[in-house]
């Protein structure tokens, strides 16, 4: 089969990703968003409700739901429900901290049914995720820190310890105002702009096979439906109703939904208050745990590892009440083993330290050579 010259360009032109950039974007809708002209220093409180819709299959499967063993219960997560939560999210210049109080866990684990709050934090260049208080019978569980290339509340969870994350970045562009031009797991392939409305297209770039779309409601930005999904996935989050707050309209009543194969979960947020507030400070309690996770880089390397492998690089220490500088974790990395220290450089491998081990058996080989002949 012959194929054209022309029908060769076209798939080779089609097979390239034309990146998305500012320009593309239009300028009123790049001016709603600037850093300057974002709601800050205020505290925003939500209601959370959720209700889990199990399929009649997995009923089947486990008739005692309340019976689950530990193991069970991370396998069958979709299937743990919760009563009533609240959510309140802090936001001052370049730093954002959320904290969800979960209440009891209707079907527990072995241990019990356990209330717990979460906690997170994020500012530029770094994240702090865990649990605050007691859970499962321990106290101040251990709080992971990473990093980011911009700020942190951009990002997708941290993996291998994201489930003690409160929330995730489109959440929070509903709840918190967050800029989503700048939401690092989205790629925007292209805009409408409408009447009413921008709507913004593209694909995740963690969930390769997951499509977006985005509506974001004229003249004031507020995001209204934002919609994604695969062949067996499905979310959605959906604005009833928004209130003005600080001189803007922001979301009041949000919907939201998610559709995995057979299993559905719908989640109801009510703003409870808002509230001026003038800053956002790192609480934990002094000797927390810390696993810190900031010398691997860029983000993306934290999802091309294994947990092992995470865990293998780490840097340990308790919390003192501020986060340590780069050259800090490396001088602890040197001492708990995860870094050659720089002083040593002969346990750095290098192609120079295998120069002499070539020339020695070179030579024996020319000098084998030269005694054959002979």
């Amino acid at each position: 089969m012959k194929i054209s010259a022309l029908a060769i360009l076209v798939i080779f032109f089609s097979s390239i990703q034309i990146a998305y950039t500012d320009k593309d974007v239009p300028k009123e809708l790049l001016n709603l968003f600037e850093k300057d002209k974002l709601i800050n220093n205020i505290l925003i409180k939500w209601k959370e409700k959720k209700t889990v819709v199990i399929h009649p299959s997995i009923r089947e499967r486990i008739p005692h739901l309340r019976t689950y063993s530990a193991e069970q219960y991370y396998e069958y997560e979709k299937e743990i429900k919760m009563n009533t939560e609240t959510i309140a999210v802090k936001r001052v210049p370049r730093r954002v901290k959320i904290v969800t109080d979960k209440g009891e866990v209707i079907i527990g684990t072995e241990h019990g049914e356990h209330p717990y709050t979460s906690a997170a934090y994020f500012g530029l260049n770094w994240g702090i995720t865990g649990i605050e208080g007691s859970f499962e019978g321990r106290e101040n569980w251990v709080r992971k820190v990473y990093s980011c290339e911009d700020n942190c509340a951009f990002y997708p969870l941290f993996p291998h310890g994201g489930v003690y994350r409160p929330t995730t970045p489109v959440e929070l562009v509903f709840l918190a105002t967050l800029n989503p031009l700048r939401l690092h797991d989205l790629t925007i392939e292209r805009v409408e702009d409408n009447k009413n409305e921008w709507v913004l297209y593209g694909k995740s770039k963690l969930y390769r096979s997951m499509r977006w779309k985005m509506h974001l409601r004229k003249p004031d930005g507020v995001p209204m439906i934002f919609e994604m999904g695969s062949a067996n996935r499905q979310e959605r989050y959906i604005t009833k109703s928004t209130i003005k707050v600080k001189g803007k309209e922001i979301p009041n009543h949000v919907v939201y939904s998610e559709t995995i194969e057979k299993d559905r979960v719908d989640t109801e947020f009510i703003l409870l208050e808002h509230k001026d507030i003038d800053k956002v400070e790192i609480d934990i309690p002094l000797g927390t745990s810390i696993s810190d996770y900031r010398l691997v880089k860029p983000f993306q390397a934290y999802n091309e590892k294994s947990q092992d492998e995470l865990e293998n690089i780490r840097v340990l220490y308790p919390w003192s009440g501020r986060l340590l500088s780069e050259a800090e974790l490396q001088q602890l990395a040197y001492q708990q083993g995860h870094l050659i220290p720089p002083d040593a450089p002969a346990r750095r491998y290098s192609l120079w330290m295998f120069l002499p081990a070539v020339i020695l058996f070179g030579l024996a080989g020319y000098l084998y050579y030269r005694q054959k002949r002979k």
